[in-house]
């Protein structure tokens, strides 16, 4: 009979536990600030400022890493539009994190941050819009 209460090598212990790859805990993260992003991206027309908005005209395109594609249209009278999906031509692109959208949308996270540490990466044909799309929106 087997004592149960015996040692168990440190390699059959290891064998033992799941493996979780970073990914896959990272995921668990990102599903819910995608699901959280669809529901606030939609909503972000209510909180633009009209006056920073006219500065700021333009077409946005939101990717989110492992989830949608968004456009953002900032006309010249301050009106902002939001829709999913790709448009077919964008005056700048983000490409963000979910989570670190998130963060920066609400204020936990700083803009420069999110920048360099390639959370947030910006380019396109209006590079200098980023700024200006910042301000674009109200903060509650």
């Amino acid at each position: 009979m087997t004592n149960p209460f015996a040692r168990h090598s440190s390699a059959a212990f290891a064998r033992s536990i799941p493996a979780v790859s970073p990914r896959a805990d990272a995921a668990a993260t990102e599903f819910p600030a995608i699901a959280c992003t669809r529901g606030v991206l939609p909503a972000t027309v209510l909180m633009a400022d009209p006056a920073a908005a006219r500065a700021a005209r333009g077409t946005y395109h939101l990717r989110l890493r492992g989830g949608d594609d968004w456009t953002i249209r900032i006309d010249g009278d301050g009106t902002v539009t939001v829709h999913g999906g790709q448009p077919l031509r964008a005056d700048l692109h983000f490409s963000a994190d979910p989570v670190a959208f998130l963060l920066n949308s609400y204020g936990h996270l700083g803009r420069a941050r999110a920048v360099l540490t390639g959370r947030v990466v910006a380019w396109g044909r209006r590079p200098w819009l980023a700024a200006r799309f910042d301000r674009t929106f109200a903060e509650t």
